[in-house]
């Protein structure tokens, strides 16, 4: 169950709290990206706990954030080393502006909408009115006041905004500065920068400094979680994960948005929504820890390329939809998350290992080099797993969504759990391998070859590519826990495409794809087969064979005696007649002056190219066109033209059983037969030895 890891993923931080600064960040939004636009204009109201008939003071408008140009555009990034000191949480489903959970201290963001009417003390106070309730540590200074304090601040100040066409946003902080409370007076020396946050000089003490101390907050920020919790029912029972008895708060809250009560799907149980706790409740300890796995998942989540995406929605067997789904507009924006948890949470007793383990994480989030292995071909987004995690002690998870989840709007597509770090590592260099092996027929003069070796090398892509995107999940569980794969479900859909292909031979465009769907082939094939070689150590029922490299077969094709000639199966003599009709095909083009053998010969009147096509309107009919059009046949092309019709007249009963494998073996024969001859192709119209892909939005 995902929540039952998350809470697993997030106790082990729990236990390194005494590091405030790192906590608060870690289980409030500060550091959000999203969050960058409220610190653009934070107004502070100072008040003095300790005197109450000391008048507030609103300080000048301050500016949380540092701007720095990068390229063309300005980048805004939040001061965290201070926004730490006001902690909040972005409301999630909703309307963010009003009120919602609750507030560890008067910390309360913006929305332009609000900020717009500032100025006017009324609207501050009813702004402040509705979250003051929710609010536990606030001063006891009145809303009036405080709320006229800062309307008369924002009046003819200069508002600022995170950047071109970003909306003006800010952060009202209320201080209610006490002796032992999370906002202090200070003065002399600096203190520790770990534990305490300066905000500024003093506007009702000169000399002294008003200062945040970390501590404080943290106990503050769990408790209004916690409260948050309590909202959708609290009382005594049993925790459904921990099994302990005491106080719960039900699962469905805003720790986790997957879980919030504001998802449109049915609930399991028909509970009023203050009941929701009696169908599934956290202890206090697991509710905390779903907060903090909770956020470190955010922090681990990823967008998966745009590339990919579009595979995802195209279809595997037909060409002109996946022209179509690469022009057409974007289905939305995928998310991929991965995290690492141990086999057995009893390695948690040794402190070392579960600073190890929080160790770990950070080099995760930072995917910093020479700490971390990166897996993104294995994943399909940048996921990077520290070095510590690659034992057999732990297990990875990938989870895949879309949706919104800042609105509790979130579908669930795929789940991947248990993967071997080793194994996923262990995939991902048999990728790098099998491209590097074929690195130079893949560029062989092709513009955009290193997007091809990109997404050859990406196993989420190789899998589309090979099954359709309805199977990559499956597929990438199969081949993550080292299952077999199928080779012939790949060869069906390859055969597919390029039938279709084929009816627009003599197009450069279709001739371009024809040849992506070889490199495909060699690519797919050749993994195919050392995965289940190398990592799987078994393989598919029914489909015990061994490949043989193309190049391996093409010079058997070209220097062995014909009689010598030994095909392995249906697949290597489909090569074999491609190759041969290739040869023709050459001569033929030059023979008619540009007409293509096989649509003119061999798939007459429109029909499909099939293996009885080809063995019965080609191969056997070689010597009869050549004849007719005075062509020079080559005393060994008529040798082994004869070799490979009685092979063909042999091999009837499986051909028929398996056309897609011998469909695919000729067309790489075919296709292939080219792929180092310098000057070759340009009868046809395509590149002389190149396998270039103009392929529209194979650069996106």
């Amino acid at each position: 169950m995902l929540i039952e890891n998350l809470v697993r993923l997030g106790r082990p931080f729990l236990g390194q709290s005494a590091a405030a600064r790192e906590t608060l960040l870690d289980i409030t939004d500060v550091g959000s990206p999203q969050a960058v636009g409220f610190f653009c204009n934070v107004i502070i109201v100072e008040v003095d706990e300790s005197h109450p008939d000391k008048p507030v003071a609103a300080w000048p408008l301050q500016d949380w954030t540092a701007r720095r140009v990068q390229g063309k555009s300005e980048v805004v990034e939040t001061k965290l080393d201070i926004a730490v000191a006001a902690p909040f949480t972005l409301p999630r489903g909703g309307n963010p502006r009003h009120a919602q959970g609750r507030y560890p201290v008067p910390a309360y963001i913006i929305y332009e909408g609000d900020l717009a009417a500032f100025h006017d003390g009324g609207v501050v106070e009813r702004f402040i009115q509705g979250r003051w309730e929710r609010t536990l540590h606030r001063p006891d200074a009145a809303v009036g006041v405080v709320a006229r304090a800062a309307a008369a601040m924002v009046t003819g100040a200069s508002l600022g905004k995170a950047g071109k066409g970003r909306k003006v946003m800010g952060l009202l902080l209320i201080v209610p500065v006490t002796g032992e409370g999370p906002y202090r007076y200070m003065e002399g020396p600096a203190a520790d920068p770990n534990t305490v946050v300066e905000l500024g000089a003093s506007r009702l003490y000169p000399g002294r400094r008003v200062v945040a101390y970390l501590p404080a907050l943290v106990p503050l920020v769990w408790a209004a979680k916690a409260e948050e919790g309590a909202t959708l029912g609290q009382m005594q029972g049993t925790c459904t994960l921990c099994h302990r008895e005491g106080d719960v708060v039900s699962i469905y809250s805003k720790a986790w948005p997957w879980f919030a009560p504001t998802w449109e799907a049915p609930f399991p149980e028909t509970l009023a929504k203050e009941e929701l706790v009696e169908g599934a409740a956290l202890c206090t300890d697991c509710y905390a820890a779903l907060t903090q796995g909770a956020q470190v998942f955010n922090a681990l989540t990823r967008p998966l390329p745009l590339w990919l995406t579009r595979e995802l929605f195209a279809p595997a067997d037909s060409p002109g939809g996946r022209e179509m789904a690469e022009r057409g507009r974007m289905p939305g924006t995928i998310y991929g998350t991965g995290f690492v948890l141990p086999l057995s949470d009893g390695i948690f007793r040794d402190p070392e290992a579960v600073e190890q383990f929080c160790t770990g994480f950070m080099y995760m989030r930072t995917g910093e080099a020479g700490w971390t292995r990166h897996l993104e071909s294995v994943a399909g987004f940048e996921f990077a797993v520290a070095d510590d995690f690659f034992t057999d002690h732990y297990r990875i998870t990938l989870v895949y969504f879309s949706g919104a989840p800042e609105r509790g709007d979130i579908h669930l597509r795929a789940m991947i759990e248990d993967v071997v770090p080793a194994v996923a590592s262990e995939v991902r260099d048999a990728l790098y391998e099998v491209v590097s092996t074929h690195e130079e027929l893949i560029r062989g003069g092709n513009r955009f070859a290193d997007e091809a070796l990109r997404r050859l090398r990406s196993l989420p892509s190789l899998l589309i590519n090979a099954y359709g995107p309805g199977y990559v999940w499956q597929g990438m569980e199969a081949v993550l826990r080292r299952r077999p794969i199928s080779y012939r479900r790949f060869v069906r859909n390859l055969a597919l495409r390029l039938t279709e292909l084929a009816h627009r031979l003599g197009d450069r465009q279709a001739m371009y794809r024809m040849q992506a769907e070889i490199r495909l082939y060699v690519v797919f094939r050749d993994f195919w087969q050392r995965y289940h070689r190398d990592i799987a150590g078994q393989w598919p029922a029914g489909e015990v064979f061994a490949i043989r490299p193309w190049q391996e077969l093409q010079a058997e094709l070209r220097s062995i005696p014909p009689q010598e000639l030994d095909l392995q199966d249906v697949e290597e003599l489909g090569f074999a007649i491609g190759d041969l009709t290739r040869q023709f095909s050459r001569q033929y083009y030059a023979a008619t002056r540009g007409k293509e053998f096989l649509k003119h010969r061999v798939m007459t009147f429109g029909t499909n190219l099939t293996p009885e096509a080809i063995i019965t309107r080609a191969l056997t009919r070689f010597p009869e066109y050549a004849a007719r059009l005075n062509m020079a046949l080559s005393e060994r092309f008529r040798h082994l033209n004869g070799v490979l019709l009685v092979k063909a007249q042999q091999a009837r009963r499986e051909v028929q059983a398996q056309p897609d494998r011998f469909l695919a073996g000729f067309w790489a024969g075919y296709l292939l037969a080219d792929a180092n001859r310098p000057g070759a192709g340009s009868e046809s119209g395509e590149p002389a030895g190149e396998l270039e892909d103009e392929t529209p939005g194979a650069t996106a």
